[in-house]
């Protein structure tokens, strides 16, 4: 049964069953911590069998205990945790995709309903099809190297059922610097790793995003995609959704931002787009307004004549900013 969709205020939450892993999977490390409060919280709450999610913040206690009391280097450890049967629904629309370039739209867009803690965006280049994923708030900076170790062992442990012994092709971009444990890191994800980058990433090379996944199957795919749009509206997921959107209105581009521009930015049609931010309860329009009015806003604090603030938020004249101001303190 669906719950019905979940406030703003709410916390975030997180599948019981994919942390039960995770502590299953790090026992012969633990013995020797296990008087740690965070880590004993963590077993209390686990210890009920009917739950089904727990609140974010509980699980990025445990990642901390972890990693102070085992190492940063712990995910490797835990490498059952993060394989294919773990990640449920998300696996069976990956692997039942198409082509690889199928299955990395479905990472793209739901990988999020999986793990509530990340937002990923989709790029395209020269090289390949890349996916960078960055971290919503709640995940403090001195997490997310760890965070990020899991998120890219996930995702290649997916993408391997498709691309097989080609995942050495794939590269890997992490935020941190080059740990002592890298070569570790490497054998684990069997991939080119690079440190110190500009963005966590994973980039697939152009030659093997038309590969055909083995486990295709129109028809299980599309049950999959279905069931993950129906946990993906239901849950605080959404809440990022509307704010990955925000940062996308955000950005700095040269014209101003079009739900079409949005959209692809997203890996979406622009229907899902409209839908995905009504249920929501918002829509296109009213972000990029409440955008326009906090820079107007600021740029006014900043001494800039009427005309100037006109032309920087792409209003044709003063008169049509004037009258985009009136509507926003009317509405």
């Amino acid at each position: 049964m669906i719950e019905p969709a979940r406030r703003s205020t709410d916390p975030l939450r997180i599948s019981a069953n994919y942390v039960r892993a995770v502590w299953a999977a790090v026992a012969n490390k633990r013995d020797h911590c296990s008087d740690d409060s965070d880590l004993c919280a963590i077993a209390n709450v686990l210890a009920d069998r009917d739950a089904l999610d727990i609140d974010i913040k509980i699980f990025l206690r445990f990642v901390a205990a972890l990693d102070r009391l085992i190492g940063k280097h712990w995910p490797l450890d835990a490498v059952s945790a993060w394989r294919t049967p773990m990640h449920g629904l998300l696996n069976v629309a990956v692997q039942s995709a198409q082509t690889t370039d199928a299955a990395l739209a479905i990472l793209q867009q739901f990988g999020p309903v999986r793990a509530p803690f990340v937002h990923i965006k989709a790029g395209a280049s020269p090289a390949g099809e890349t996916l960078i994923f960055y971290f919503e708030d709640a995940v403090p900076n001195a997490l997310r190297d760890t965070m990020s170790l899991i998120v890219a062992l996930s995702a290649l442990a997916m993408l391997e059922q498709i691309i097989g012994e080609r995942r050495h092709d794939v590269v890997v971009c992490f935020q941190m610097a080059r740990p002592q444990f890298a070569p570790q890191v490497e054998a684990a994800l069997g991939a080119k790793v690079h440190y110190a980058a500009r963005d966590n990433a994973i980039t697939v090379p152009r030659a093997l995003l038309s590969l055909s996944s083995p486990f295709a199957d129109a028809r299980v795919h599309a049950t999959a995609r279905s069931d993950l749009e129906t946990a993906e509206l239901h849950s605080a997921t959404s809440d990022l959704f509307v704010a990955t959107v925000r940062r996308l209105i955000a950005a700095p581009q040269n014209e101003r931002p079009s739900e079409d521009h949005v959209a692809r930015q997203l890996a979406i049609s622009r229907s899902t787009l409209t839908r995905r931010l009504k249920a929501n309860g918002t829509n296109f329009r009213t972000l990029c307004d409440a955008h326009r009015q906090e820079r107007a806003a600021a740029l006014q604090r900043q001494g800039l004549r009427r005309e100037a603030i006109a032309d920087a938020l792409g209003y044709a004249d003063p008169t049509s900013l004037s009258r985009a101001m009136r509507r926003w303190t009317q509405s």
